[in-house]
């Protein structure tokens, strides 16, 4: 199927993708939408939203949902294993939100589709870029679709925000500026008995690494730790919560009790 479209096309239905979807439609210019997952993140992933963005947000009208589903953070605690060494504050920050507001990615992504929707843009799912070439007057894009078919397109303007791994970034032959982070780690959203500030990041250092532990709104906390290299957990698909402390081995994970009321134990925790 061929088809010639005035519309700008975004490529890429994440946090990045839906702003810039939810900004044309605000400067009045419609545009299609597509990503290549049959629905939208259902996982934390990115899991902070930081002043400067929190200003983006009001300024297109999405930052109050935003701050009613988020959990604020003022500040950074540093623990060697007990003991807090160091502390980082978020509260003197020059903006009208000087805090980090914890919020799974996967919510981010829901409340903007949401807003998108009302703008009258629905993201099309199961839609693949598949290549594209810039002639004088447009760019054509082949596009394949879930059942298998092939749409061509003409658009004016191709906006790629399709991540990492950019079909986009790809086609143009650009190269990936960076390097990767040469380290695994194992993540879950739990919720955790514990006396920490709810306000707060926590990092605790220790003989096996680094613990994170990051408070998120209704009770709910992401545990964050990194994998050595020799530990045996780097070759498991999945990891129980048990092990985690285990790997780690320190003071700092005592008198942590951590429960996911949706699964029985042992929690699975998935590699990062």
């Amino acid at each position: 199927m061929t088809s010639d479209a005035i519309l700008p096309l975004v490529v890429g239905a994440g946090p990045v993708g839906l702003t810039m979807a939810n900004e044309l439609a605000r400067h009045g210019v419609r545009c299609r939408i597509i990503d290549s997952a049959a629905g939208r993140s259902q996982t934390s992933k990115a899991l902070a939203i930081f002043p400067r963005t929190l200003e983006v947000f009001e300024t297109m009208g999405v930052a109050e949902p935003v701050l009613a589903e988020g959990h604020r953070l003022h500040g950074l605690s540093l623990h060697h294993r007990q003991e807090q060494i160091a502390q980082i504050d978020l509260t003197s920050v020059a903006s009208p939100f000087p805090f980090a507001l914890g919020l799974p990615q996967s919510e981010t992504e829901r409340l903007l589709g949401e807003h998108l929707s009302a703008l009258g843009i629905e993201v099309e799912r199961g839609v693949e870029l598949k290549t594209f070439t810039q002639t004088s007057e447009s760019v054509r894009v082949v596009l394949g679709q879930s059942d298998g078919g092939e749409e061509v397109v003409a658009t004016p303007w191709l906006i790629g925000c399709d991540g990492a791994h950019s079909a986009t970034r790809h086609t143009l032959g650009m190269d990936f500026e960076g390097a990767p982070y040469d380290e695994s780690f194992i993540l879950a959203d739990v919720q955790l008995a514990t006396n920490l500030a709810r306000d707060r990041v926590h990092l605790f250092l220790g003989d096996g690494g680094v613990l994170g532990v990051i408070p998120f709104a209704k009770a709910f906390w992401r545990i964050l730790a990194n994998i050595p290299s020799e530990s045996r957990l780097q070759s498991l698909p999945q990891t129980t919560l048990p092990e985690v402390q285990e790997l780690h081995g320190s003071p700092a994970c005592q008198g942590f009790q951590a429960s996911d009321p949706a699964r029985p134990s042992p929690l699975p925790i998935s590699h990062l």
